[in-house]
Protein backbone atom coordinates (compact mmCIF):
# COMPACT_ATOMS: atom_id res chain seq x y z
CA UNK A 1 0.00 0.00 0.00
CA UNK A 2 2.80 2.45 0.85
CA UNK A 3 4.29 1.83 -2.61
CA UNK A 4 1.10 2.98 -4.31
CA UNK A 5 0.97 6.09 -2.12
CA UNK A 6 4.59 6.89 -3.01
CA UNK A 7 3.94 6.36 -6.72
CA UNK A 8 0.85 8.58 -6.67
CA UNK A 9 2.79 11.29 -4.83
CA UNK A 10 5.59 11.05 -7.41
CA UNK A 11 3.01 11.26 -10.22
CA UNK A 12 1.43 14.37 -8.72
CA UNK A 13 4.89 15.95 -8.67
CA UNK A 14 5.93 14.86 -12.17
CA UNK A 15 3.92 12.82 -14.70
CA UNK A 16 7.01 11.81 -16.67
CA UNK A 17 10.00 11.16 -14.38
CA UNK A 18 13.53 10.99 -15.71
CA UNK A 19 15.48 7.75 -15.82
CA UNK A 20 17.35 8.80 -12.69
CA UNK A 21 14.07 9.53 -10.84
CA UNK A 22 12.61 6.17 -11.91
CA UNK A 23 15.72 4.33 -10.72
CA UNK A 24 15.60 6.15 -7.39
CA UNK A 25 11.91 5.30 -6.94
CA UNK A 26 12.59 1.67 -7.83
CA UNK A 27 15.39 1.46 -5.28
CA UNK A 28 13.38 3.20 -2.57
CA UNK A 29 10.25 1.09 -3.15
CA UNK A 30 12.10 -2.18 -3.77
CA UNK A 31 10.58 -2.54 -7.25
CA UNK A 32 12.16 -2.89 -10.68
CA UNK A 33 12.73 0.16 -12.87
CA UNK A 34 10.68 -1.54 -15.58
CA UNK A 35 7.71 -1.87 -13.24
CA UNK A 36 7.99 1.82 -12.33
CA UNK A 37 8.15 2.79 -16.02
CA UNK A 38 5.07 0.70 -16.85
CA UNK A 39 3.15 2.06 -13.84
CA UNK A 40 3.84 5.66 -14.94
CA UNK A 41 2.84 4.87 -18.53
CA UNK A 42 -0.46 3.34 -17.39
CA UNK A 43 -1.10 6.16 -14.93
CA UNK A 44 -0.54 8.79 -17.65
CA UNK A 45 -3.03 6.98 -19.89
CA UNK A 46 -5.60 6.97 -17.08
CA UNK A 47 -4.93 10.65 -16.41
CA UNK A 48 -5.43 11.50 -20.10
CA UNK A 49 -8.62 9.47 -20.32
CA UNK A 50 -10.07 11.09 -17.20
CA UNK A 51 -9.13 14.62 -18.25
CA UNK A 52 -10.23 14.35 -21.87
CA UNK A 53 -13.54 12.76 -20.87
CA UNK A 54 -14.06 15.43 -18.23
CA UNK A 55 -13.34 18.20 -20.75
CA UNK A 56 -15.87 16.94 -23.28
CA UNK A 57 -18.52 16.35 -20.63
CA UNK A 58 -18.08 19.93 -19.40
CA UNK A 59 -17.94 21.36 -22.94
CA UNK A 60 -20.42 19.49 -25.14
CA UNK A 61 -19.94 19.92 -28.85
CA UNK A 62 -22.64 21.94 -30.55
CA UNK A 63 -22.85 20.75 -34.18
CA UNK A 64 -24.64 23.99 -35.22
CA UNK A 65 -21.54 25.93 -34.26
CA UNK A 66 -19.51 24.12 -36.90
CA UNK A 67 -22.25 23.53 -39.46
CA UNK A 68 -24.67 26.46 -39.27
CA UNK A 69 -28.09 25.91 -40.73
CA UNK A 70 -28.82 27.85 -43.92
CA UNK A 71 -31.54 30.44 -43.47
CA UNK A 72 -34.06 29.59 -46.15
Amino acid sequence: VYQLVELEMAFSYCRCPTNRERCELARRLDLTERLIRIWFFNRRQKWLKDNITGYFNANPINPNRYYPQDAA
